[in-house]
């Protein structure tokens, strides 16, 4: 089981952080799979797989390789995707993330991206919504955790939506 703390002691990735010379598929995977251990339920588990990344490309979430090596633009993005993911469709991903593309001349997406994600972060901290209530049993706090997601990612669809209509 995920731990509620170890999430939230997660330290985004930095730009800087991220290795400048292009990695193959293998060493990219390692990366996210090293910097994101925190948001693995299991030791074992994967952050992300060979075939995800290859759809991801075949969907256009990603820019083909160059020369079979990913570098820093594919890796942000790879890291947006992964958080993304879980709450949002292929579609609407890749509709976020053309907008974010077409914004690129008033900030570059990915440090708008971490901005939010670490505000976000210390907000949660702050008011502990992903800390379970002392006296609650698991299972209840689980479905109140299902529920809060549920109403998150409905609302990020309609703003969304709302967006590509303007």
């Amino acid at each position: 089981m995920i731990n509620t703390i170890s999430i939230l002691e997660y330290c985004p990735i930095e730009t800087s952080e991220i290795p400048t010379i292009p990695l193959y598929m293998d060493q990219v995977l390692g990366f996210l799979f090293d910097r994101m251990a925190s948001f693995r339920s299991d030791p074992t588990d994967k952050i992300m797989t060979k075939t995800m990344v290859n759809n991801y490309v075949k969907a256009k979430l990603l820019p083909t390789p160059i020369k079979k090596k990913y570098g820093v633009d594919h890796i942000k993005k790879l890291i947006m995707i992964y958080h993304f993911k879980n709450v949002i469709s292929i579609k609407e991903i890749n509709q976020l993330l053309n907008l974010l593309d077409k914004e690129q001349d008033n900030y570059d997406p990915y440090d708008l991206f971490l901005a939010l994600q670490k505000e976000e972060i210390e907000t949660l901290k702050l008011n502990k919504a992903l800390t379970p209530k002392e006296d609650e049993d698991e299972f209840i706090s689980t479905i109140r955790f299902l529920i809060r997601s549920d109403l998150c990612s409905r609302m990020a669809q309609v703003l969304l939506n709302n967006i590509e209509d303007n």
